[in-house]
């Protein structure tokens, strides 16, 4: 019996969430919503920020979405709550600095989408207050909004596959 429960503890530790909420520097933006941070031990991690899809660099927007992110964070301490990676091996996550919703504020500043295809990944909470800050960009026409007909960078990305 207590040898059971010893392999059910190592399988638990090997494969239980190997992915927790991380704290550290912001070292570098790669785009409107994807960072790369130092933790204090000196881990370099990737963090895809989850909830939101902002435009492609080569996309209209996408020089500001990332100018507006790199003014956000970089260089800062911030917190990523995350439980989980991507395809691509990036860390999903919210991030936070000094409790301030980074996400949010690229969507309720009209410079990233609610990234509705992934709200499962959300907490409730957190799905309303994104939808609700892309319904407000949109209406007084902030950032992205200010186009005409502005293409998701799903709708982008496909293009670009194409060609």
């Amino acid at each position: 019996m207590i040898g059971k429960l010893i392999i059910l503890l190592c399988l638990s530790v090997m494969f239980g969430h190997a992915h927790a909420d991380v704290k550290g520097r912001v070292i570098r933006v790669v785009d409107g919503d994807t960072i790369i941070l130092q933790e204090m031990n000196g881990k370099i991690i990737k963090v895809r920020l989850l909830g939101i899809d902002a435009p492609e660099l080569d996309q209209p927007f996408g020089y500001e979405s990332s100018a507006l992110l790199t003014s956000f964070v970089e260089n800062k301490m911030v917190y990523v709550a995350s439980n989980k990676k991507d395809r691509y091996q990036r860390l999903l996550g919210k991030v936070l600095m000094k409790e301030k919703d980074i996400n949010y504020q690229l969507i309720k500043n009209g410079y990233a989408w609610h990234f509705k295809r992934y709200s499962s990944n959300q907490k409730k909470n957190d799905v309303l207050l994104y939808a609700d800050a892309e319904k407000e960009a949109q209406q007084f026409r902030r950032g992205l909004w200010k186009a005409l007909s502005p293409k998701p960078p799903w709708e982008w990305r496909k293009k670009s596959v194409k060609n």
